[in-house]
């Protein structure tokens, strides 16, 4: 039995994008490149800053990404997610009785 992958729900959101390079090995390499070269003033090794990122991350990669623009998209696809990363999308008690998996919300831009 393959073991679990978990399931990322996120916030369509430019900045949010760094999320599937990090964690998700099924992201395109020209949005791989992009995120490296936007984050190269910060970070010169931005591929070797997210392998030391994922060591400290166990169980969360690999992981698969999926961007859910609206509330319509994240209702549909909270069924089967183990965690949701939303910075404007609603999250309210109907919604979180829909994931049957879900362990982790995160607001992003939040403490």
């Amino acid at each position: 039995m393959a073991p679990h992958v978990p399931k990322i729900l996120v916030e369509e959101d430019h900045f949010l994008k760094i999320l599937s390079v990090i964690l998700d090995p099924a992201t395109p390499e020209a949005h791989r490149s992009a995120v490296n070269r936007f984050f190269a003033h910060d970070e010169p090794d931005f591929p070797g800053w997210c392998e030391r990122l994922r060591a400290r991350l166990p169980g969360l990669h690999p992981a698969r990404i999926e961007y859910v623009e609206g509330d319509d998209a994240l209702a549909r696809a909270i069924v089967d997610a183990d965690a949701v990363i939303v910075e404007s999308l609603r999250v309210d008690a109907a919604l979180l009785a829909r994931a049957g998996r879900l362990k982790l919300v995160q607001k992003f831009g939040a403490i």
